[in-house]
């Protein structure tokens, strides 16, 4: 039997593991461009694509039933994740959401960064007149009878405060919205006794009803 040479082991081994290296640099040139938008933060000199439209695409998808008990709906989002959550979650709540009361209210809980952007994109929807028959109400987390700095006071045994923060903001929040305690947030409707919390980072791809 004959004895292969090392050296021509080695100029197989390369001549495979450089088609292996050409195959993937060509299948990554295949990817669609990674849309920026989800990494840079919200800017409001920046135009955030509107979801406007809405309404063509929900009258495509499944038909639209009638939700039997009207709800709001409630969730939290920060300045950073504004953008990829008005192009993409919010809207596909405004498509997919088949029993979505016409008078719904979406509450959006944010720090002041996020509630400015949010009343930014508001006010872009209103000069375009492209509106959802929702309210969408952006509410300033500072209303709340605590804070990030009392929260992590009383729980020093989390290791993950901000967490802990989060959620008690989406717990409490139908005792602020309902005004319960005393609490009255001004200009702001009061919210219904059937509402759902969804998280921002939530995108419906099918139609789906409450």
């Amino acid at each position: 039997a004959k004895i292969v040479n090392t050296n021509t082991i080695l100029v197989i081994i390369l001549i495979f593991s450089l088609s292996i290296l050409l195959m993937g640099c060509y299948t990554v040139s295949q990817l669609p461009q990674h849309n920026s938008i989800l990494d840079d933060r919200f800017n409001p000199t920046l135009s955030v694509p509107s979801f406007h439209g809405w309404e063509e695409e929900r009258e495509d998808s499944a038909s639209s039933s009638t939700s039997a008990t009207p709800y709001d709906i409630v969730t939290l989002v920060h300045h950073s994740d504004m953008a990829p959550f008005i192009s993409y979650g919010l809207r596909s709540w405004l498509i997919h959401l088949e029993d979505l009361p016409p008078n719904a209210n979406i509450f959006i809980i944010c720090n002041p960064e996020a509630y400015d952007a949010v009343n930014f994109h508001l006010t872009q929807e209103e000069a375009s007149g492209h509106q959802s028959t929702q309210k969408i109400v952006p509410i300033l987390q500072s209303i709340y009878p605590f804070s990030l700095e009392s929260t992590t006071h009383e729980n020093t045994w989390t290791s993950k405060p901000t967490w802990v923060y989060q959620q008690l903001l989406k717990l409490y929040s139908y005792q602020v919205l309902s005004k319960q305690h005393g609490i009255d947030p001004k200009n702001i409707p009061k919210i219904k006794d059937w509402f759902t919390i969804i998280d921002s980072d939530t995108i419906f791809v099918k139609s789906i009803s409450l």
